[in-house]
């Protein structure tokens, strides 16, 4: 058997005889003709919520680099709403707001959030706060002051092979020589507008920084050959003259007594780990590892199979978009060099003035 429930609401008033008291009610009739009544004062208190501006609070700012430092807030209440984004500002004026520069921040945890900004410039102070949205809008946290780090930028690992002293791992700075900072280009668009216009841009490989501490950064070569210059002082981005002088070296010194696969020059250059299979015996103390690239729709590909590395020199005035790199793949003893467009991503080492 079904039962039908019909419900006739019906606002009416109701005396409360205690205090002599008229209030409107809410009446309820079922279908059984049963009556609920109900003061509308109680309803208002069950279904009515006042939403008011989150509150939340900027913890610190911590691991403080010559280019980036790393956030921490916590959200204190909601509002009674629904939280939407969360993030920071920051900007080197006091008090600033998302129209200045911004980043989303990641939950560590149901109330905590963290990121960390890059692209900063050394010496600087900057001020920081938090925000969050929710059905009012925007709020902002208390403000921190700080200041990026100072440190020199030419005390780079470095190693002579032959004649030349080079750097022993691949570049990673987000700031030009004169602390102006290398756009950092967080999008397809982003690295796409930046060639458009030749302009430097660089990113980590698929954005994560966790491959920026084990390859470096990779850059377009209008940053490397900006003439803010690129490389830290005392050094400069090795020219296509200067990477043969090298694979010469390493062709004549090259460790017979390995693979067949790796009987040439990028024998004694490849790091004794991080390939995928190919891995060399590293004599030179180079460290070339395979830290892939950012082709220029941001298709990042080749990890743990190639390296890639710009060369300053273009390939020649009939072909103004390209310049010169040299690659190593993974099952080749070869430094292979190749023209290619200069808005792509690779790696970039440095050699000793």
């Amino acid at each position: 058997m079904k039962y039908v429930l019909t419900i006739l609401l019906l606002i009416t008033t109701f005396t409360v005889f205690s205090q002599n008291q008229t209030l409107p009610v809410l009446k309820m009739y079922k279908g059984d003709k049963s009556v609920t009544i109900t003061p509308l004062k109680d309803i208002d208190s069950l279904v009515h919520v006042s939403i008011v501006p989150v509150n939340l609070t900027l913890l610190d700012v911590k691991s403080i680099t010559n280019t980036s430092a790393t956030f921490e807030a916590r959200i204190l209440s909601k509002g009674e709403g629904t939280l939407g984004q969360i993030g920071y500002c920051w900007s080197t004026a006091q008090n600033p707001t998302i129209l200045a520069n911004k980043v989303n921040g990641s939950w560590t945890d149901s109330i905590n959030f963290s990121n960390t900004i890059y692209s900063l410039i050394k010496n600087t102070k900057y001020y920081v706060r938090a925000y969050a949205y929710n059905e009012l809008g925007i709020s902002y946290s208390n403000q921190i002051e700080f200041s990026t780090l100072n440190k020199e930028d030419s005390l780079l690992e470095s190693v002579k092979i032959g004649t030349q002293i080079w750097t022993s791992k691949n570049l990673e700075v987000s700031t030009y020589r004169n602390g102006e900072s290398i756009r950092h280009a967080r999008t397809p668009e982003e690295w796409q507008d930046a060639a458009s216009k030749g302009e430097g841009a660089w990113c980590y490989y698929n954005h994560d920084p966790k491959n920026g501490e084990i390859y470096g950064k990779l850059y377009n070569w209008y940053a490397v050959n900006d003439p803010r210059e690129l490389a830290p002082v005392g050094y400069h981005i090795a020219s296509d003259e200067e990477w043969t002088q090298l694979t010469s070296y390493s062709e004549a010194h090259k460790n017979k007594n390995t693979d067949w696969l790796l009987q040439g020059p990028a024998t004694i250059l490849k790091s004794q780990t991080g390939w995928k299979d190919g891995n060399g015996n590293n004599e030179s103390g180079f460290g070339a590892l395979p830290g892939g690239c950012c082709l220029l729709y941001v298709s990042f590909t080749e990890i743990g199979e190639f390296g890639h590395w710009w060369t300053k020199t273009e390939e020649d005035p009939y072909f103004p978009e390209n310049a010169w790199c040299h690659k190593i793949w993974r099952l080749s003893g070869n430094v292979v060099r190749s023209a290619i467009y200069k808005g792509q991503g690779y790696s970039v080492r440095c050699i000793k003035d």
